[in-house]
């Protein structure tokens, strides 16, 4: 699946982060941690810095929970 592909299992209101196209060979590491990954605020926050953050860093999002189907 591609950046610009969107699984087709989720609901319009689903958060698609935007997949950095390049990644620099070193970069700090940022690990983001989230209670649970529902829709809202603090979640669309997450996204937002990350995608903000973009290749600058090796990014991953800890989360104890995340929606079935995504949110």
């Amino acid at each position: 699946m591609s950046n610009t592909d969107a699984p087709t299992d989720i609901s319009e209101d689903t958060y698609i982060v935007k997949q950095p196209t390049s990644v620099n060979a070193v970069r700090p590491r940022v690990l983001h941690v989230i209670a649970n990954f529902m829709t809202g605020g603090s979640s669309r926050l997450v996204v937002d810095i990350y995608e903000y953050l973009g290749v600058r860093f090796e990014q991953s999002i800890l989360t104890s929970h995340a929606p079935i189907p995504a949110a």
